[in-house]
Order: C-alpha cells, then structure tokens, then sequence
C-alpha cells in the first residue's frame, strides 16, 4: 500500500501548497521575462553594432550611405537624410543586397 507523499513543513494545506506554486511559478516566470529581456537586447546590441561596422566603412564617393559632418551647411534642401528607424531600414538593406550580390 502506498501513502501520498507528506507536504513540506508549513503546507499543511491546500492553500499552502497552492501559495507555495504560485510564488515558485511566478518566480520563474519573472526569471524567463529578464531573460527574454536580456536576449532581445543582446540582439539589438548585435544589430547595431553590425549596421555601425557597415556604414563605417561607406565612402562619401561610392557608398550606398555616407556620414556628412555639419549637415546645416553641407547638405541641400531635398537631399534625403534617413534618422532612427529609416536609417536602420537603409542600411539594413543595403547590408542584404550585399550579402545577395556575394551569392
């Protein structure tokens, strides 16, 4: 004949116990959101670090992007100068037509 297992000292009950796997699975939920966190972060980091390597080595002459320093006095009205989000656009697919045109 087997008994069920006896609860740990302080879950003497089901609320207890209840209690108990509701800290214990919130705690590791918390602990696979930092992570997560973490991870797409890291990523982020990779990614820029990647689009600053590329447009680091554009030549004003010849590259898909350049940098201009003292753009008020460099650059002409309608020239177009991608920030933020449209830079990334840009210069990740400028990044993707290169690794295409090595295939």
């Amino acid at each position: 004949m087997t008994t069920a297992p006896k609860l740990p000292e302080g879950l003497e009950n089901d609320e207890d116990l209840i209690q108990a796997v509701y800290e214990k699975t919130r705690c590791f939920a918390s602990v696979h959101l930092l992570r997560t966190a973490y991870e797409l972060g890291a990523k982020a980091d990779r990614d820029d670090a990647t689009r600053y390597r590329w447009l680091r080595e554009q030549a004003w002459f010849n590259g898909a992007l350049c940098v201009v320093r003292d753009p008020k006095r460099s650059v002409r009205l309608g020239s177009d100068c991608p920030f933020r989000e449209r830079l990334d656009e840009a210069i990740d697919s400028a990044l993707l037509a290169a690794k295409e045109a090595k295939q």
